[in-house]
């Protein structure tokens, strides 16, 4: 008992179990400790295009709170973090969202700040909760203080409990063992966004663009991926997200309409389809860049140079 700090109880099964060897017995005795309760909790703002996950992990025996990680940002893809898999994998997606494009970070360290607080000031209920493994109880908690942080804001949440034992908590899985239990991911389709092309009644005519040309063009697509990816990809106001130049790639055209696909980043690409006759804001390839005529022309200088 006073090597562990576990109960009476707890330190005569571990004797029992391990033959009365002390030394075995001390070292074996984390396994019975079934203390550590871990509460992954994830949400999304749908009016705000903002997500976040929230990591709680305390000693509900001991009253004691080792972590309390919060993460928010205009990332979708952080809502798709899934709650069924293990703690150490969940706090290593909650740390890497923290690094990512998207993140707000000044935010996050607010809502961690709000989490701790409210554990602090809700102790008593939120340890009844822990050792109760009150599912229930603990969402209603997170999703308190959510409510409480935010405001009235419309906020889709989900939480999961898992409950470890005191090893599983201090040593994470052998890079051998994550070989074997991993499984191999899916490769991921490149993404497609809806795009919209700038009218221009001096520019090219749709049906005159091609691979190598340059478009300009608006991210209209509705999905949460698209909008976050438009506050990335262009200058974003009041209006919305604004035009930008992005390289054709492909080119054809199909039932009557030019379809036109552009290339956002090497994996997010962008389709348009027009008529081929309307006339849009485009450079043609090798065409003389807008900047080019504003330098004077040096003496004996070549085309291109």
């Amino acid at each position: 008992m006073d090597e562990t700090g576990c109960e009476r109880g707890q330190a005569e099964l571990a004797m029992s179990l391990a033959g009365f060897d002390l030394e075995k017995a001390v070292r074996t005795i984390g396994t019975l400790l079934r203390d550590i309760v871990v509460v992954k909790g994830k949400f999304a703002q749908g009016a705000r295009h903002e997500y976040g996950l929230v990591l709680l992990i305390a000693d509900r025996r001991r009253e004691h709170l080792f972590r309390a990680r919060a993460v928010l940002s205009y990332n979708p893809a952080l809502y798709e973090t899934p709650l069924a898999e293990p703690w150490h994998e969940f706090e290593r997606a909650l740390y890497a969202g923290r690094l990512a494009e998207g993140t707000l970070q000044q935010a996050s360290q607010d809502l961690e700040r709000a989490l701790v607080g409210r554990v602090e000031s809700q102790r008593q209920r939120l340890f009844t909760a822990l050792r109760d493994e009150s599912a229930g109880a603990l969402s209603g908690f997170l999703d308190e203080m959510l409510t409480a942080h935010f405001g009235r804001a419309a906020l889709t949440t989900a939480t999961a409990v898992d409950v470890v034992d005191v090893d599983q908590f201090r040593r994470l899985p052998l890079k051998s063992e994550a070989a074997v239990e991993a499984p191999v991911a899916p490769r991921e389709a490149p993404l497609r966004l809806a795009l919209e092309a700038v009218d221009d009644g001096d520019g090219p005519a749709a049906e005159a663009l091609g691979p190598g040309d340059a478009l300009w063009v608006r991210v209209v697509d509705p999905r949460d991926i698209g909008q976050y990816l438009a506050r990335l990809l262009g200058p974003v106001d009041d209006a919305g997200p604004r035009p930008f130049e992005a390289p054709i790639e492909e080119s054809f055209t199909h039932e009557g309409r030019r379809v036109l696909h552009v290339r956002l980043t090497p994996s997010v690409s962008g389709v348009v389809a027009v008529s081929p006759d309307r006339r849009l804001k485009a450079r043609l390839h090798g065409a003389e860049r807008w900047w080019r005529r504003l330098l004077p022309e040096r003496p004996g200088a070549r085309a291109g140079d």
